[in-house]
């Protein structure tokens, strides 16, 4: 993991982790994984010490067990459910990363245009999946997987459970679940993709049952 953070630190030239973010966890063998899109906050305003850990989380902390954030209270939830997990300490098997490292307050704020701030993470984000080796692969937001698919694997097979499931987002409908099946190139086989409509905003509604349900489902199939 410091070889990888001094690698990634040379290639982007961020010295500073107010300006990105690799680590959320151990990187460390499982058959689950999580993805999210790019590490939120305001580098200007950025606090260190509401990091689960300030190194390399040697002591086995984890975001999404340690701190209290919404999306971190929102996926330890989810995650307990979907993983049918009798202890949440259990989540801190369940390694994270993004696919940028970048930090931003919201998309418009990369200072770097998202497809090649998803370039830049991609050589390293491999490195971590190749040796997490998941059979399944959590991705916060549609949008993550999405990209995930675009730029990672080489064939998808999409809904394979049947209709996504969505709930009203303004005028129009947005996809909180969906169940894809893709051969992801760095691990030269086939995994099992989840998307989530994003748990921060999402975990609310009334169709989020059906989500945790369905993907209770499919992991439990794995």
């Amino acid at each position: 993991m410091q070889a990888l953070d001094n690698a990634y630190r040379q290639t982007s030239g961020l010295q500073e982790r107010r300006f990105y973010s690799i680590f959320y966890s151990k990187v460390e063998p499982s058959r689950i994984m999580v993805l999210g899109y790019n590490p939120g906050g305001d580098p200007d305003n950025w606090d260190e010490s509401l990091l689960a850990s300030r190194s390399y989380y040697e002591n086995d902390e984890h975001e999404y067990v340690d701190c209290h954030y919404p999306l971190a209270i929102a996926m330890r939830d989810f995650l307990t459910s979907a993983l049918d997990l009798s202890d949440v300490a259990r989540i801190r098997s369940v390694p994270k990363t993004n696919l940028i490292f970048r930090r931003s307050r919201n998309q418009d704020t990369l200072n770097l245009r998202p497809a090649a701030a998803l370039e830049e993470a991609r050589p390293f984000v491999e490195q971590m999946i190749s040796r997490v080796q998941p059979l399944v692969i959590i991705f916060e937001g549609t949008v993550t997987l999405d990209q995930f698919e675009k730029l990672y694997c080489d064939t998808v097979a999409s809904s394979i459970d049947g209709p996504s499931i969505t709930t009203p987002n303004g005028r129009n409908q947005a996809k909180i679940f969906r169940l894809d099946r893709a051969r992801v190139r760095c691990l030269g086989r086939d995994a099992t993709l989840i998307g989530l409509g994003h748990p921060s905003k999402y975990a609310g509604r009334v169709e989020w049952k059906q989500v945790v349900a369905r993907a209770r489902q499919a992991i439990a199939a794995i």
